[in-house]
């Protein structure tokens, strides 16, 4: 059976009294692996990076609050035999990993190039709130980076990997826009003769901007009208609301041609209601806003010699904007060598036999989070991980994980089955974590440390939770003041969430 850990590979565990000779262990590796490093100075010879693109859209307003809302997705951990070794300082548990730094034929030399990869993912790991976490260069090229009570290889690469966005200009370079949908599209479609770039979705009947950029057309996209970009072009939504008159969202195409993007971009920090982007290089002119895959998330309201202010479409969204982008970018690929399981993580448990119910198959497996393989589950690493009898009536909870490492889960009842993504342990929530609420029923993760459960009324009556596998369910009314208890082996409280 497929589990978690099969994207990750065991190493040495984290030992800080080891730290010198593991660091040294750790360059042989990547010498092995990269070749010698190149001298500070000389970039080496390599193909232009590849840019990745979010895949939001219209689609993009939603894509944005997705991204905003769920930046992580947390896993239930891991098999005995694939347990951690070592210790993270002021944790349980944790994930170690190698990130190979590739500097861009433009950019800065390995050396410069690796210092800064390691202050830029310092710098986001502290705009979320990880406390510990830590990068550390080990070698040209190679840096450690180190989560506590991380449990998922997606934690480390959204942290790795800050979404690819840029500064546009949206005067300069316009091709086209939503007020002539069908000269907009050809223009981004460019003459059959141009090479060719990625996929954008279109309405069928009313050309209104659905999403992309995408490396492909979503097989089985019904109401779509699939466009292949010529390359170095885009498509980017300009607005959170739909026009009154068409209902369409406005969109413009543009030449790709970005005024500031990677390492011209140092740092990105919110300031009440607006974000404030600091650049490498003089800050240019012209309507600038920032593009984040098919969307313009903000314009600029000022510019000055220190930066540019700019206001975010989307009210409300400046904090968690700022925590998403901050850090700026930088010239180089960051690539996830290895993830190794650090401490004694929760464990990943369940019944891998049982029959998996249909209702259940068709939101795990049929159902996906995103367009790419990586998002869809495996199946065989589906298990059941919650099953009892409540009121006479049978309810499950099935989890699957994903290629990219996220997971998918299923509550199956009297009333079919529903459920999530990404729900578990992290930084924030160590002990419990509210998954699914409805008024009838909440399930939920909780960590090794819990052992009994209790749901508590105002009225003093309590009565005893559903556990297994990491996983709770209560079936009960929700109702001002009650709340959901953890207790440890003592009856001590541990942590309380509200019903």
């Amino acid at each position: 059976m497929t589990d978690a850990l099969d994207l990750l590979s065991r190493r040495n565990p984290v030992d800080e009294a080891a730290l010198p000779t593991r660091d040294a262990r750790a360059a042989e590796d990547l010498t092995r692996i990269l070749g010698e490093p190149t001298p500070a100075g000389r970039p080496p010879r390599r193909s232009a990076p590849r840019p990745v693109r979010i895949a939001l859209g219209v689609a993009g307003v939603a894509g944005i609050a997705a991204l905003m809302g769920g930046l992580f997705l947390f896993p239930p951990g891991e098999d005995d035999a694939q347990r951690g070794a070592g210790t993270i300082p002021g944790a349980d548990w944790g994930l170690e990993a190698t990130i190979r730094v590739d500097p861009a034929p433009e950019g800065p030399g390995l050396d410069e190039a690796t210092r800064r990869a390691a202050e830029l993912i310092d710098t986001r790991a502290r705009a979320f709130g990880v406390a510990g976490a830590r990068a550390t260069v080990i070698a040209p090229g190679a840096i450690r980076f180190v989560v506590p009570w991380a449990t998922l290889p997606v934690q480390i690469t959204h942290l790795v990997t800050p979404p690819d966005w840029a500064l546009h200009d949206l005067t300069r370079g316009r091709l086209g826009d939503s007020r002539r949908p069908r000269a907009a599209i050809a223009a981004l479609r460019g003459r059959p003769s141009e090479p060719r770039g990625p996929w954008y979705a279109f309405d069928s009947r009313s050309l209104g901007f659905q999403g992309g950029p995408f490396d492909a057309p979503v097989p089985g996209a019904t109401g779509v009208r699939w466009v292949r970009a010529a390359a170095g072009r885009i498509a980017v939504t300009t607005s959170v609301t739909p026009e009154e008159r068409t209902g369409r969202f406005p969109f413009v195409v543009l030449r790709d041609t970005p005024v500031a993007h990677g390492g011209d971009i140092t740092g990105v920090r919110a300031e009440g209601r607006t974000l404030i982007v600091s650049l490498a290089g003089p800050v240019p002119g012209g309507r600038l806003a920032i593009v984040l895959g098919g969307s313009v998330i903000a314009e600029a309201i000022t510019v000055s010699p220190g930066g540019v202010r700019m206001r975010t479409l989307l009210p409300g969204s400046a904090r968690e904007f700022g925590r998403a982008l901050a850090g700026g970018g930088i010239e180089a690929d960051l690539a996830v060598d290895a993830i190794r399981p650090v401490g004694d993580p929760p464990r990943r448990t369940g019944d891998g036999d049982a029959r998996l119910p249909e209702a259940a198959r068709s939101s795990l497996l049929i159902v996906s989070p995103g367009p790419g393989p990586d998002d869809r589950v495996i199946e065989e690493t589906v298990l059941r991980v919650l099953s009892t009898v409540v009121a006479g009536e049978r309810r499950e909870i099935w989890e699957g994980l994903t290629a990219a490492g996220g997971n998918r889960y299923a509550e199956v009842g009297p009333g079919g089955a529903g459920g999530s993504v990404n729900c578990g342990l992290d930084w924030t929530a160590r002990t419990i974590r509210r998954c699914v609420s409805g008024p009838q029923f909440m399930t939920g993760r909780y960590a090794p440390s819990v052992v009994s459960m209790e749901l508590r009324r105002r009225d003093g009556r309590s009565e005893p939770v559903v556990m297994q596998n990491g996983w709770f369910l209560t079936v009960s009314r929700a109702e001002r003041g009650a709340r959901i208890v953890a207790l440890d082996e003592d009856g001590k409280m541990l942590r309380e969430i509200p019903r």
